[in-house]
């Protein structure tokens, strides 16, 4: 997934997984509208947890979310203030997480198979093998 921060980039990375294209940009206003309108309101930072408390208030979508201030989050969902703020945000597609490199692969490996046998043998084993 593209986009402008760490949470949209990863909530289009998780959309374009199958059955999606494999790959989701979020570019414009209206493409990050999109995407938090089909993402689960769980899918937040902080409210994996919260099933309970999200379904108890018909909060389905990221979107959902949107509709409380701070303090309704804080109520209905028992988040602390800085928790219910930062969940405000999050459902906003408002980050300001800090994206840092992956630290370089250390090694590689690689392997392979050999053999004397045929693409053809190969299938008829496989294929023997079954019932």
């Amino acid at each position: 997934g593209v986009a402008r921060n760490r949470l949209l980039a990863k909530l289009a990375s998780t959309a374009a997984k199958p059955p999606g294209d494999g790959f989701r940009a979020v570019i414009y206003d209206g493409d990050a509208a999109e995407l938090l309108g089909a993402t689960s309101a769980s899918k937040i930072p902080g409210l994996g947890s919260k099933a309970t408390e999200l379904a108890k208030h018909s909060i389905h979508s990221a979107s959902d979310l949107q509709r409380l201030s701070a303090n309704e989050l804080q109520e209905c969902l028992g988040l602390s203030a800085d928790g219910a703020a930062r969940v405000g945000d999050l459902c906003r597609g408002i980050d300001e997480s800090v994206v840092r490199s992956a630290d370089p692969k250390q090694s590689l490996s690689a392997s392979s198979w050999l053999t004397d046998a045929t693409i053809s043998d190969l299938a008829c084993k496989v294929n023997s093998g079954r019932s």
